[in-house]
């Protein structure tokens, strides 16, 4: 379905609403607030609230003054995988030297997914919060800002299976 214009959205109106409340619209594989991600397209509860409203409140058409300039939105990248070193890991695995990790990658799993880092100090960094997907395809999530990660930092997995994801690292230099 198209929803380029009022037109085509319309009808589709109380649908919409429907699948956003129950947070499958528009799609986005990590849970929101669990990783800081590029291209981020889960929406916020009062981005989520607004649309309920104006779903409740008929879905009148706005004003066209207040049309974004390009006329549809941001589309998030198939495969954004930055320049640096894959590293794959599974649960358990610890790094031996300080690491910058720009995005993580993770085969999606029929169940929910978390993947956290436990630094020598013993605070946890989230890195990702997966939700069920079955497409099979992989996911590529790219940081907002590189996490830099101490030498000795372990990552986890819950649930705590042996689950392999990649992380796209780029090591400091050593000083």
């Amino acid at each position: 379905m198209s929803l380029a214009t009022y037109e085509e959205t319309r009808p589709w109106a109380v649908a919409i609403r429907e699948e956003v409340l129950a947070r499958r619209m528009p799609p986005w594989p990590a849970v929101q607030g669990y990783g800081n991600f590029q291209h981020e397209l889960a929406l916020s509860g009062q981005e989520i609230s607004n649309l309920a409203n104006w779903v409740e409140g008929g879905a009148p058409e706005g004003e066209p003054q207040y049309l974004p300039s390009h006329g549809h939105a941001e589309s998030l990248p198939d495969a954004p995988i930055p320049k640096g070193r894959p590293i794959t890991l599974r649960n358990g695995f610890r790094i031996l030297q300080a690491s910058r990790i720009t995005a993580i990658q993770v085969t999606p799993q029929d169940r929910q997914l978390k993947v956290r880092a436990v630094l020598p100090n013993g605070s946890v960094e989230p890195l990702a919060w997966l939700l069920p997907n079955k497409t099979g395809k992989r996911i590529t999530l790219v940081y907002q800002n590189a996490l830099l990660l101490p030498a000795g930092t372990l990552f986890e997995t819950e649930p705590a299976e042996a689950v392999t994801f990649t992380l796209i690292v780029s090591p400091l230099p050593a000083h």
